[in-house]
This record gives C-alpha cells, structure tokens and sequence, in this order.
C-alpha cells in the first residue's frame, strides 16, 4: 500500500497528520498498492508525502518554452511549483547511460538551478523497462516527477505515448506500477479529458487507477486530444474529478489572468491551477494570481517592465545550455500584445545570435525604428533530443507549426 499525505501550503510545519489519506480508494476500489516497498522513502507512519507548496500557482511543463532560465523567473515571482520541459525516457536512459561513462550526472541534460525548488522532472514514453531506468536516473535530482498523459502532438502519440495513453487503461496501470514501484519520490500525472469527444469522459477511468496505483496528485487539462488547443477548456470535467478524487487536483487550461485562476479555483474546487500559456512571456502573472487570491487586489505590469524582464531572462539564460532558437522564440513571447510587437518579432526572427538579439531588444526599447527584414527562410533541421527527435526548424516563429503544438504539452 503507497499512502499519501497531502501538505497544503498554509500550515507553518513540515507535516500535517489530520491531512492523511486513507489507503482504500475514495473511488471506490481497493488499498492502493506498493511495489518494493523497500524502495518507497516513507515518513513516520509510513507516508509518501507531497512538498509543501508555498501557493497555489504552477507553471505547467512547456517544450521549447518552460527551461530552466524561465522556470527560475517564475519561481522567483510566485510560481509554487515548476516542471521542466516534458522528456522522452529513451533519451534520458541514453543521455544518463553516456554521462555516467565520463562520470557525470543527469542534471547536465536536465538542467536545473537548486532555487527552483520543488522541481518536478515531466517523462513521457510508455516503455516499461526505459521508463523505471529513467524514474531512477532522474531521482536524486528532482522532488517530484510528473508523467505526461495529455500532450496531442501527433509526434508524441504515434509513439504510444501522450494523450494516445488515455485510452489504454491496462498499459496506463501497468506504467503506474512501474513509476510507483521504481522511486523514492512522490509520482504525479497530467493529463486529458480524453481523446475525442465520444470519450471525453475517459479522464475518470484513469485517475482511478492512477490513484489506486500511488500516483499522489493530477492535473486535467479539460480539452481532448482532438481538440488541441481549440475551443474553451470544459472547466465543469475538473469539478468533477475533484469531487471523485482522493488526491490533490490541480486545474490546467485558459488561465491567463488573476481573475481566471480565481475563478477556476472557486467554480470547481480544485487545490490548484497550472499556468502554461498564459504565462509565456509573462512570468509576472504567478506574483498577480498570488495577491489577487490574498488581496482581491494585483499591480500592473507596463511595456518597459516586460523588456526589462526580457532582458533578465537573457541574464539568466547565459547560465544555460538553452539553444538561441528558443531564446528567440522566447523574445517573440516577451513582446507579445505590445507596440509595435509584430514588428520586433520579424526583426527578431532575422537575428543569428545573441548579440544581434541584445541589439534588437535594446533599440526597440529606445524606440529606435527596427530596419525592415524579410522573413528568413528555415534553417536546418535540428533535432532535439528531449522530445526523441522532433525536428525544429529556426524560421520566423522559431519552430515548425509542428513544434507549436508540442510547445503546450
């Protein structure tokens, strides 16, 4: 039996005993169950505990948008969890099995800085053997991991992996038992309402055997996989796995504003909301949710404090790995919705290092007019080991339209 206790961020200590939850599943189904129970790190009473989160607020797992420069920025202005970029177990078995041989660690793939804490790890990929050896290469390092159920992109599904999962419930189990059985650390999932509309219910189904199998916390995303990002996030499908749920439930999709996280949190219960777009470019929006839910009340960010923030990022970034074509991408998110933003991007999306960037950013800061730039024609194909090879091409945006999609998984 893997037990859970759940800390919420407003008690002062490191435990909470009244917040135990009790082993037989509120679905309804038997004593969650541990395998190895050697390899669990209990706590006193035998509990896997959660981190003590100091708000309610994530920055969801983003390809190409959330690395370890923005995580930090978030962090730093109230996100109370951060996750990295989602990342295919082959490529993290391979990377840690090549590291190791010249006797270094994971952390040099997965970068990360220890102020981002807790940091959660997303994996994806629905190899068993991988999967656990790549639960375990990441263990030390992280306090959490989270895996991914929910990415659309069709890259990722063809692999047996993302939102294609929801609808293989004895796999799912089977990887459950897989990551629960593997770590010492809390295991947490993300997922989809479903995969078409006709199933769009297939959400619950999954949450409990995540549950029943010691996964100790969800986050639904209440659009299907063929929806993509299109329409309105069904926020009715996250009231009714919280109210289903014995774990903490953690809401995703349409919040980009104070007042949205409010309401999500008020309309379905949900212990918590994770930002994803609504927080690109916009690390500010993690310190608004924040005073909004204390105060009622947020302070307004103006055109030169989201430059500045540009410009703090780029300071951050140069302690990274971070490719300049997501350093680009992440100008063209920085100016989004501003004066003349169009405009800057195209300029944006013609510089070939970080220099010309710097440049760029500085004189539109200044109100130096930008000189007009054609759009440049896309360069080679890079892949990106993190995502088992989807292919990137540096053009205007960055990426391929491709790449969009696989930038919210």
């Amino acid at each position: 039996m893997r037990r859970v206790r759940h800390v919420p961020a407003c008690f002062a200590g490191p435990y909470l005993w009244w917040g135990v939850r009790p082993a037989a599943s509120l679905y309804g189904g038997g004593a969650r169950k541990v395998r190895h129970q050697s390899d669990i790190s209990l706590g006193r009473a035998g509990l896997i505990m959660l981190p003590r989160f100091s708000g309610r607020a994530f920055l969801a797992p983003m390809a190409g948008v959330s690395d370890p420069a923005l995580r930090l920025m978030c962090r730093r202005m109230g996100a109370a969890l951060v996750v990295t970029e989602f990342t295919s177990v082959h490529s993290i078995v391979a990377k840690g099995r090549e590291l190791a041989r010249r006797g270094m660690a994971i952390r040099e793939f997965l970068e990360y800085s220890d102020e981002e804490r807790p940091l959660s790890v997303q994996l994806f990929g629905s190899d068993l053997e991988a999967l656990a050896e790549a639960a375990r290469t990441v263990e030390p390092y992280f306090d959490m991991i989270d895996y991914n159920m929910g990415c659309p992109a069709p890259h990722i599904t063809s692999q047996m992996a993302g939102g294609a999962l929801l609808q293989e419930a004895d796999l799912t189990r089977q990887i459950f038992q897989t990551l629960t059985g593997s770590v010492r650390v809390p295991v947490t999932l993300k997922i989809r309402s479903g995969v078409t509309p006709s199933d769009r219910y297939l959400f619950l189904d999954i949450a409990r055997i995540a549950e029943d199998e010691g996964v100790e916390m969800i986050t639904l995303h209440p659009r299907t996989v063929s929806q993509g990002y299109s329409g309105r996030a069904d926020w009715d499908l996250i009231r009714m796995l919280k109210e289903r749920s014995g774990v903490p439930i953690v809401g995703n999709g349409d919040v980009s504003a104070p007042e949205d996280a409010k309401a999500m949190l008020d309309e379905t219960g949900c212990d918590y909301v994770m930002v994803g777009r609504g927080a690109m470019g916009n690390p500010f929006l993690f310190e608004q949710i924040n005073d909004y839910l204390d105060t009622g009340r947020y302070t307004a960010y103006t055109l030169e404090d989201r430059l500045d923030a540009f410009f703090e990022y780029l300071g951050l970034a140069s302690g990274y790995r971070i490719r300049f074509a997501n350093i680009k991408g992440q100008a063209m998110r920085f100016t989004k919705g501003l004066r003349n933003g169009s405009a800057a991007r195209l300029a944006i999306s013609n510089t070939r290092d970080i220099d010309h960037l710097v440049d760029v950013m500085t004189n539109w800061k200044k109100g130096v007019p930008l000189p007009p730039a054609a759009r440049p024609a896309a360069g080679p194909c890079a892949q990106d080991a993190r995502t088992g090879g989807v292919c990137e091409r540096e053009g205007a945006l960055g990426r391929t339209p491709s790449r969009a999609v696989l930038n919210m998984c």
